[in-house]
């Protein structure tokens, strides 16, 4: 049989090639740098965490000569380093004392580390790597200002001018580019964090698929955060608005943390439909269609998950044939 070590080696080096077509310059590869953590959870979720842990520590040494130390660097930290750490947290779990019937008989009942507090970690993550990016760009809010506009007046609005049918004036040029300036902390936490998680739950399926999960599957529509996670987005939100570098920083947080309500505003729409039993899958349909089409359907459905922890929305809605066990949020 093959030895758990030899897939994690394999596994690293996957990652490592993933990570590395960001040098590429093309939009193809793209989608591939996006799948570089995947190889990583595969192994911790079906292999457990020391061949996760081997898998990230070859992926980094790969990239050391391959891309530079920069890149094999900044692998471990963003990469390896937090999907380690995510995989350990996964797996953890405990004996609840009780008893929990099944074909082979009476067993031990095992309570798994819950998934809503997973996604409240990686949203976590996804701010701090954030926040340790911004002294690239400066040590101040001014000079930070300064050289991301510098950088996207030479990128991104190339592009965009490039793209448009006839080109903005200077007034709307300076507008679009305070946007971008003042918006990018929180962009950049957010497609961190939505790789991160979602390459979680595809890893989480397809060990199931394969027969090598060592975690059974969480009901995703019983997650649940805790209260006080509220309260910290509040508090971000309100950090978000001040100047200076704490207001950088809690930009970073607050797009991540957003994010991680729209996770739970889609859990307790995917929980109440099953009300509708029958047009159960159309109405899934038209939600994600449009959450493709128009963008500011995810303002509503963040909405949702942040009344969640506070009105309770599944408790006071849902069908009492659905199963709301809040366990293991």
């Amino acid at each position: 049989m093959t030895s758990s070590y030899s897939i994690a080696g394999l596994a690293g080096v996957i990652s490592a090639l993933l990570f590395a077509t960001a040098t590429a310059g093309n939009m193809l590869a793209v989608p591939l740098f996006y799948l570089a953590p995947l190889p990583i959870f595969l192994v911790g979720f079906g292999w457990g965490l020391q061949p996760a842990l081997v898998a990230g520590a070859v992926g980094a040494l790969v990239l050391l000569p391959l891309s530079g130390p920069v890149f094999g660097l900044g692998y471990a930290v963003t990469l390896a380093a937090p999907a380690g750490f995510l995989t350990y947290l996964a797996l953890l779990s405990r004996d609840t004392g009780q008893q929990a019937s099944s074909d082979s008989g009476e067993q031990a009942d095992v309570e798994w580390y819950p998934p809503g507090k997973l996604v409240i970690w990686a949203a976590v993550i996804a701010g701090t790597l954030t926040a340790l990016t911004i002294p690239v760009f400066g040590m101040d809010a001014e000079s930070y200002y300064a050289a991301l506009q510098t950088m996207i007046e030479e990128t991104v609005l190339k592009d965009v001018e490039a793209n448009l049918p006839t080109p903005l004036d200077a007034d709307q040029m300076l507008a679009l580019t305070a946007f971008l300036v003042r918006a990018l902390p929180a962009v950049s936490s957010i497609i961190w964090f939505l790789a991160v998680v979602l390459n979680m739950w595809a890893a989480s399926r397809l060990v199931e698929l394969i027969g090598r999960s060592l975690r059974p599957r969480s009901r995703i529509e019983a997650m649940v955060y805790p209260q006080e996670f509220s309260l910290a987005f509040v508090a971000i939100l309100f950090l978000s608005m001040m100047g200076g570098m704490f207001g950088i920083i809690a930009t970073g947080f607050a797009g991540a943390f957003i994010m991680a309500f729209v996770l739970l505003g889609l859990a307790v729409i995917h929980s109440l439909s099953h009300a509708a039993t029958r047009l159960r899958p159309i109405l899934l349909s038209m939600l994600y269609m449009g959450l493709v089409l128009f963008g500011w359907i995810v303002l509503i459905i963040a909405t949702i998950g942040i009344a969640e922890p506070t009105f309770k929305l599944r408790e006071k809605f849902a069908n009492p044939a659905t199963p709301t066990n809040r366990g293991g949020g």
